[in-house]
């Protein structure tokens, strides 16, 4: 069967294939926000846990759940060590500022709070407190609950 594209049904096709890709990428971009709220919480979940299991003086339940959401967190690391996914450290003026899959995604976070997307350099010897913005790897230490840059 043959069929003839008019004038106005390519500019229909266009128009369509114009919002598709509208959608695909505000789609891209809910997908991107929750991943970000994603970390966020798991960052949260891992400072809290730090500090339930290093307080003594919390009440044994607060340990408890502590842990179970370590466990959690640690399950989670390892399903993305499994997939051959890295994750890294945004350290602004030395203190940890968030974790994200990959140095693509950091940037791009970076690039929401002003930072230029472009203007990452390579490390430089000087202490971490006096640099604005870093982004480093890490990787969980075998046999233990501590973590390492990579």
């Amino acid at each position: 069967m043959i069929r003839i594209v008019t004038a106005a049904r390519l500019r229909e096709l266009r128009e369509s294939a114009s919002r598709a890709r509208a959608r695909t990428a505000e789609v891209q971009r809910l997908a991107d926000a929750a991943l970000v709220r994603h970390i966020h919480r798991a960052w949260e979940l891992t400072a809290r846990t730090e500090k339930a299991e290093t307080a003594t003086s919390n009440a044994r339940w607060d340990v408890d759940l502590a842990q179970a959401e370590a466990a959690l967190l640690r399950e989670e690391l390892e399903a993305v060590r499994r997939d051959g996914r890295s994750l890294v450290l945004l350290v602004h003026y030395g203190v940890p500022h968030s974790i994200h899959r990959g140095r693509e995604a950091a940037e791009a976070y970076a690039a929401t709070l002003g930072v230029d997307r472009h203007g990452w350099g390579p490390l430089t010897d000087r202490p971490a407190r006096e640099v604005a913005w870093r982004i480093l790897g890490f990787t969980a230490k075998e046999g233990s609950n501590d973590y390492l840059a990579a």
